[in-house]
């Protein structure tokens, strides 16, 4: 259902937890604003628009939820009982209000699904954090994020194809148990120098390239003959090393680099 926004009252609403989701809008992005939410299991989804209106959806909800807001400007849209919200579900284009998005931050612990294309050509996007212990990545839900600086997903645990791909600002990423990368996922990224990858298992041949700035990979749980693929047991799975890196691109594993 979608309801008009009679009385905008910027500012965030609804108690704590949720995912919070900071939109500015412009004439250029208009007021009207289509989200993909997918419920917790068992649960109603919530979101307080920050306008001062609030809707729930049907038990296990899973589709499109769409708002028109009343007035520009800047305001806290809080979705409750969900692991995932975004723009799209498939690594399709971007919307007109794609670039009112400026800020994703999971207080809740429950966002653990970043679909394909979730985000992607979100110019306007600067911050994304997600807290929840193992969160999947689809293909290039950040891609083409433009103002994107500061990320943090320290529970990623799947990397797919793209996920960072032309984000130019981003120069920093941590995550602690990165899991697996597929391929070119951070390609684009001019500044990006250093990435933590925290525990790691599979790595793509290509995962790696297209990361020109790139100096420095930190692995926790592997041994340098175990990221290059040359010890009897333990090694990463994927394909070979430096997966698609420069040439400069120093390695650093629990034995040394």
């Amino acid at each position: 259902m979608q309801v008009a926004s009679r009385q905008p009252i910027w500012q965030e609403t609804g108690g704590g937890g949720g995912t919070v989701l900071t939109m500015r809008f412009t004439e250029a992005t208009g007021l009207y604003v289509n989200f993909w939410i997918d419920a917790l299991p068992d649960a109603e989804p919530v979101a307080i628009w920050g306008d001062g209106t609030k809707e729930t959806l049907p038990r296990g909800h899973s589709g499109w939820w769409p708002h028109t807001f009343a007035s520009y400007g800047e305001c806290k849209v809080r979705v409750k009982n969900s692991s995932f919200v975004g723009f799209t579900v498939w690594d399709s284009g971007s919307y007109r209000w794609s670039d009112a998005l400026v800020s994703i931050v999971d207080k809740g612990g429950t966002y653990n699904s970043a679909r394909s294309g979730a985000y992607k050509n979100c110019r306007n996007l600067e911050t994304v954090i997600l807290t929840a212990p193992g969160v999947g990545m689809g293909q290039r839900p950040f891609a083409g994020c433009t103002s994107l600086k500061k990320v943090s997903i320290p529970g990623g645990s799947y990397f797919y194809d793209g996920t960072f791909e032309n984000c130019p600002l981003l120069e920093k990423l941590e995550f602690r148990n990165a899991d697996t990368l597929w391929y070119s996922i951070f390609s684009g990224c001019g500044r990006l120098r250093e990435v933590d990858l925290g525990n790691v298992y599979q790595i793509a041949g290509g995962a790696l390239a297209g990361a020109a700035a790139l100096t420095d990979v930190r692995v926790s749980n592997l041994t340098v003959g175990q990221l290059t693929q040359s010890e009897r047991i333990g090694n990463v799975n994927g394909g070979p090393f430096p997966f698609g890196a420069g040439p400069n691109v120093r390695f650093h594993c629990t034995d040394g680099i």
